[in-house]
């Protein structure tokens, strides 16, 4: 060490390294602590777009979206944090929105906060849906965030998917001219053997025309019915219905009729016959089922038992040579192209979905619900990853040789056939149970009230 004090040009040396190591780590302390041009040039922006939000209930919203900008290191305009939008406006497209949202105000909120009334409300007016179906301008909506903040703060357990349509230049008309077609109803005449009837497309709400009155050979027309009722055609139109024909055989003699709306006395016959029970002078008609003409019934329950159904999109390229369209049914219980369940269960998150067929079969069943389907009984139906379950029973004729009711066996069966009607495009997955049909009982008064039917003694 005297030595290198001794030695001045050695020390000046070691001094200078000193120095220039010291300016070195502080010019990198400024470098790293100086903001960076991206920072520097970051640029708040603010757009107006415009959101389409369908549930059922079908709502616009206008709102600004605020985002920041910077330049990439080519001088571009890049994204450089996400946006945050707030409702400016908004519109109450259809009935089902007028009637479930006129009480709310989403002026100022933001939009996820908007997105969850939205949801929550059509889910308290018992809104069955499977997805949020979303048409908007802005490219800049995030879905997956967006999923999150709904997952979080929804009161309900959360079983929805986003299905966001972006188009630079929105379609207005196309919008709402595809919701007045989903809004268009069919009003279906059954004439019951009379001369055919043409049905009538009413829009949501409006009336039907009443029609020219059938003609039947032997009887005179009474008037059309729902669900065994006199049908007012000033009732506004809101689901499918089907009007019933109700007739009145022309009388032959003074004793053989009376008008259909004269009192009758309460009948003290039994509901199960005697043997000396005389055949019918008014037989079984779709409005009109006689008790003295002893029919026997089943029950048939049916379902998707220990299985669903779903309209999946891609599974005969996931499983070639298993599936086919016509009668498809997979599982091993089926008697061709037989998918055990663990193939299917290998591959089911690569299975797509047809999510607007899930929508309509939705609201469809719904619907069904809500009406009284002579001879159906007990729908019930869940929906959950995609996959339907539902059961319900029907009743059937019952008859060993002819069937001597065939028109009326038919009719008992139409809420069996809207049903398989709602998931004739879908695709089945039966997993071996279930049950057969009950023995033949003889219809009584108590069976036609739980299969919503028309029945007396006559």
């Amino acid at each position: 060490m005297k030595k290198i004090l001794e030695n001045k040009k050695l020390l000046a040396i070691i001094i200078g390294v000193i120095i220039l190591v010291i300016i070195g780590v502080v010019s990198l302390i400024l470098i790293n602590n100086k903001p960076s041009k991206k920072e520097d040039k970051k640029v708040q922006k603010e757009e107006i777009h415009t959101m389409y939000v369908k549930i059922n209930p079908l709502v616009k919203l206008t709102y600004k979206e605020s985002l920041f900008t910077c330049e990439d290191k080519n001088g571009n305009d890049i994204l450089c944090s996400d946006g945050t939008g707030t409702v400016m406006g908004y519109e109450l497209i259809n009935d089902d929105a007028k009637e479930f949202y006129k009480d709310l105000d989403f002026n100022g909120k933001y939009i996820g906060e908007v997105l969850l009334m939205l949801c929550e409300t059509a889910r308290d007016n018992n809104v069955g849906f499977e997805s949020l179906e979303i048409t908007t301008d802005s490219e800049h909506f995030n879905k997956e965030e967006m999923l999150d903040y709904l997952k979080d703060n929804s009161k309900y357990e959360f079983s929805y998917d986003i299905y966001v349509n972006f188009e630079e230049h929105i379609d207005e008309d196309e919008i709402v001219k595809d919701e007045e077609i989903n809004n268009k109803f069919l009003v279906n005449f059954n004439s019951d053997g009379g001369s055919k009837v043409e049905s009538q497309t009413v829009n949501k709400g409006d009336k039907a025309s009443r029609p020219s009155d059938p003609v039947k050979e032997g009887y005179d027309f009474v008037e059309w019915q729902l669900d065994g009722k006199t049908f007012d055609f000033n009732t506004q139109i809101t689901k499918d219905i089907t009007l019933e024909a109700l007739w009145k055989q022309k009388e032959i003699d003074k004793d053989e009729t009376t008008d259909k709306k004269e009192e009758k006395p309460v009948d003290p016959t039994p509901e199960k016959p005697t043997e000396d029970s005389k055949p019918s002078k008014t037989p079984s008609s779709i409005s009109k089922i006689n008790l003295n003409d002893n029919i026997l019934v089943q029950v048939i329950y049916s379902g998707t038992m220990c299985g669903w159904k779903s309209f999946a999109t891609n599974l005969e390229t996931l499983f070639p040579g298993y599936v086919k369209y016509q009668g498809i049914e997979l599982g091993e219980l089926t008697e061709y192209n037989q998918l055990p369940y663990d193939d299917y269960n290998k591959k089911e998150g690569q299975i797509e979905y047809d999510i607007n067929k899930e929508n309509t079969a939705v609201n469809e069943l719904n619907a069904l619900k809500n009406q009284k389907i002579p001879g159906l009984n007990g729908l019930e139906y869940s929906l959950e990853n995609h996959h339907f379950k539902y059961s319900y029973d029907y009743l059937v004729i019952y008859y060993e040789n002819e069937n001597p009711f065939e028109e009326l066996n038919n009719y008992l069966m139409q809420g069996d056939k809207q049903i398989k009607d709602i998931f004739k495009d879908a695709y089945s997955l039966y997993g071996g149970c279930g049950t057969g049909p009950d023995d033949p009982q003889l219809l009584t008064k108590d069976l036609c009230n739980e299969y919503n039917l028309t029945c007396d003694r006559w």
